[in-house]
């Protein structure tokens, strides 16, 4: 399969899952397709076992598509039919690209602009609301958070958008402080 058609896939399961998602009534709605579609690429990257499984064509179709049903059923309908779609076609390995492709063509057509938040724990409402009003006035359009807490961060927090990353979290911090040590340097003296 050449680059060009795969692009071309890709731009083809992207829009139907946006399709589905102009229906939703909020923003937030769309976000959660957007989740949902993150955490079915997560959980392939994250399992060999089901990847194989899901691309076995030795198992009947009707059983790849359970365990889909079964791993994923909480997900939108709409992503579980184009998860079937891809399974039957085995075009599973261009999921992350949908994901992508789909989050792209929805701060587009609906003028988002998503930022994945992670903080060591959960943001409380009065740092969202300064995180969504400051980038909101930044970008000049609705600001929806992904926010995933980790404690390994330690505290701080990391904002990813767009290709661009902001590293406020401890951990950076520290390492950052590590590396001025071994280098020799202390406050830019040497």
């Amino acid at each position: 399969m050449t680059t060009s058609s795969q692009s071309t896939i890709v731009e083809v399961y992207a829009q139907n899952l946006l399709s589905s998602a102009a229906q939703a009534a909020k923003p937030e709605e769309l976000l959660s397709l957007s989740e949902a579609t993150q955490a079915a690429v997560s959980a392939l990257n994250a399992s060999r076992d089901l990847r194989e499984t899901l691309r076995d064509t030795k198992i009947p179709l009707s059983a790849r598509v359970s365990v889909v049903d079964e791993i994923f059923g909480g997900f939108p309908p709409a992503l579980l039919s184009t998860l079937h779609l891809m399974i039957e076609r085995d075009e599973l390995k261009l999921l992350r690209r949908v994901e992508e492709r789909l989050v792209f063509l929805l701060e587009e057509k609906f003028r988002l602009t998503v930022i994945d938040v992670t903080s060591a724990v959960a943001l409380d409402d009065g740092l969202r609301k300064k995180i969504v009003d400051k980038y909101s006035a930044q970008f000049g359009t609705t600001v929806l958070l992904q926010e995933h807490v980790d404690p390994e961060i330690m505290g701080g927090i990391v904002m990813q958008t767009h290709g661009k990353r902001i590293d406020a979290s401890l951990t950076f911090q520290l390492s950052r402080a590590r590396a001025v040590l071994a280098g020799g340097t202390i406050g830019g003296a040497t």
